[in-house]
């Protein structure tokens, strides 16, 4: 039977270099921690208990150490290279599918201790976790770097000793210490946000602070608009929540402030792809309701149903949007590709940036990274420089980190990303030469109003 005390020695020896084989340390280490899965708890008392957990954040603590050391020097050898990709976490993506984010936190975590050998040697000890060495990282600032570093043992002795809840006290009096000067913000700045986190379904969670002369505009703005609401209410017999007439009447206003002055709106508010028998399905179900579950698939033409950053969303969502909305049709062949369509021009019309969004689901081509909607770009995927080419088949969505890492080399940023048959290949009827004819000229006569 395995005992913890295996794990220690088994990351002993990887630290003293006693493995010399390369990766023989890493498969010793990965079978302990596989036997120690075997370990029936019930056999063992509470206190063996107590001290088996203890031992095991320890480990957590020494493989995090291990994990961002090796992640920034894989970064400082370049090892991204190897595969192609842009950076470190887009080259153990491609491999693992491991969230970049959390390889990019390894890599600055990494790259930060070389400044602090005493907290990295206690870090490596498991006398702390990951936790407090990045309280402690993001306490750093460039301003008194300097300082911190001679403050390194002191700090560290926190770390050590104190409850992990009183380490922002303990940092807040440090930085009052380390910066006498007041360079600092002044600790009664207002620190005012707004922060929208994306939850699944397509729904938001909004949080944020507002300093008091915000929160008087916020009320007063939005006060005369929910009274608006409360009278339609009562107009038409429904009631709403508090919380949800103050929501509704705050996007009212959103919606009006971002119109033009003849009403219209520079892009649009709301913007969904869905196909036309998600939308027939939905539109029946409202006559006769069915328990069948609904069939939505972002990568099947006939099952799309999402906003243009490709978050799905329920079609009874969208059926609001149908009602008033206004409808552009998008052509695709059996394998779900866009229709092609051409045009001369040096950047990306943004009807055709649309599509190509919808075609990547809203994300960047390359499929490991995980930049947000807002970076993208229209891309041509040969530089305009080589083909003149602006076209959606000469097109993708790319992030700007990738984008300008791209530059003007062809041979970089060439993405595929897997799209879901719904057919096999001997299931897909050719396509009749007339239909291609007809949805050339569709495409053209596009163009053509766009012009004008």
């Amino acid at each position: 039977m395995l005992s913890v005390e295996r794990l220690f020695a088994i990351l002993f020896l990887m630290a003293t270099g006693a493995i010399s084989t390369p990766n023989e340390d890493l498969v010793a280490l990965e079978a302990a921690v596989d036997e120690c899965f075997d370990l029936p708890l019930s056999c063992i008392s509470p206190d063996e208990r107590s001290e088996r957990l203890v031992a095991l954040h320890r480990i957590e603590a020494k493989v995090d150490a291990l994990l961002a050391t090796a992640t920034e020097a894989a970064r400082a050898n370049s090892l991204s290279a190897t595969s192609g990709q842009r950076n470190t976490a887009n080259h153990l993506a491609s491999i693992t599918n491991v969230d970049p984010a959390a390889v990019r936190s390894d890599e600055r975590l990494g790259k930060w201790l070389r400044d602090f050998p005493a907290v990295a040697e206690a870090f490596q000890r498991g006398e702390v976790t990951s936790a407090h060495v990045e309280k402690m990282r993001l306490a750093d600032d460039a301003r008194f770097h300097h300082v911190m570093m001679r403050d390194e043992e002191l700090l560290l002795n926190s770390l050590r000793t104190c409850h992990f809840r009183d380490l922002d006290q303990v940092f807040s009096e440090w930085l009052l210490g380390a910066d006498p000067d007041g360079q600092l913000p002044k600790e009664d700045t207002p620190k005012t946000y707004l922060d929208i986190k994306p939850l699944p379904g397509g729904f938001s969670k909004i949080s944020g602070i507002l300093d008091p002369l915000q929160t008087q505009v916020l009320e007063n703005s939005t006060e005369p608009e929910m009274t608006k609401l409360r009278k339609e209410e009562q107009a038409n017999d429904s009631r709403r929540t508090v919380g949800n007439r103050r929501l509704t009447a705050l996007l009212r206003l959103v919606a009006r402030g971002a119109a033009r002055e003849d009403g219209t709106f520079p892009i649009p508010l709301i913007n969904l792809s869905v196909s036309q028998k998600v939308a027939e399905n939905t539109i029946a179900r409202l006559a006769e309701p069915s328990i069948e579950p609904v069939a939505i698939n972002r990568h099947d033409p006939d099952a799309r149903c999402d906003r243009i950053d490709g978050t799905p969303i329920h079609p009874m969502y969208a059926l609001a949007a149908m009602a008033i909305g206004q409808f552009r049709r998008t052509v695709y062949d059996a394998r779900g590709k866009p229709i092609e369509t051409s045009v001369r021009s040096r950047t990306f019309p943004n009807w055709m940036k649309d599509i190509l969004s919808i075609t990547t689901n809203g994300h960047c081509a390359n499929p490991v990274c995980d930049a947000p909607f807002h970076w993208l770009h229209a891309d041509h995927i040969t530089p305009h420089s080589h083909s003149e080419d602006t076209s959606i088949a000469n097109g993708q969505m790319l992030c700007e980190p990738e984008n300008l890492w791209k530059g003007d080399d062809p041979s970089r940023a060439r993405f595929e990303r897997p799209i879901a048959e719904t057919a096999g290949p001997d299931e897909i009827e050719p396509e009749d030469p007339q239909d291609i004819i007809e949805m050339t000229e569709l495409a053209k006569e596009r163009v053509r109003r766009l012009r004008d």
